[in-house]
């Protein structure tokens, strides 16, 4: 059996952010103590396979970091989640949000909007990535809390606030 694997899908709305997002996908981004990318490898225990980022970030590969990958690259093998690069998770673990018993497709929202997916193996990733940061359309989803980030800016203005979050989950004992 395969590994889970896991991919950060960089939506419109995270393509604009601009200046970074032409240097970097934003999943590779710093934001309070950790990338987008490291907060969701902890988050999900999974390791990151690559970043869907657009055409303009195809073929990214710098040390440390997961490459830029377009869908077409995507094996159809195995479990696979597709998560929002911009999205900020309350929670240190996702086990806390997603009920035990989910099988199949699971859809994870906040605030209405298209958090991250996950496929069984015989579910095609085609249509999902398209999803994620839109709005929900309907069907089962389970709601996770947390924060979108929804302009460049704000990686900066709301980055001491992370960063306390962030000590305080991560590097402090209970």
């Amino acid at each position: 059996m395969n590994a889970p694997s896991l991919y950060l899908v960089d939506d419109p709305i995270g393509r604009s952010f601009a200046p970074l997002s032409t240097t970097r996908p934003v999943g590779e981004l710093l934001h309070g103590c950790s990338t987008f990318r490291e907060r969701w490898q902890r988050t999900l225990g999974i390791r990151c396979s690559g970043h869907l980022s657009g055409d303009s970030m195809v073929g990214f590969d710098e040390s440390g970091c997961a490459p830029a990958l377009t869908a077409s690259d995507i094996p159809f093998a195995g479990t696979r989640w597709f998560v929002s690069s911009r999205f900020v998770l309350d929670s240190g673990k996702l086990a806390e949000e997603v009920p035990a018993s989910a099988v199949g497709e699971l859809v994870l929202v906040s605030g209405g909007q298209v958090v991250g997916i996950r496929l069984p193996p015989s579910l095609p990733h085609t249509d999902a990535i398209p999803r994620i940061g839109m709005p929900h359309s309907g069907g089962t989803a389970t709601e996770v809390h947390g924060r979108w980030v929804k302009a460049v800016w704000e990686l900066m203005s709301e980055n001491a606030a992370q960063v306390e979050t962030d000590v305080s989950r991560w590097f402090t004992a209970n």
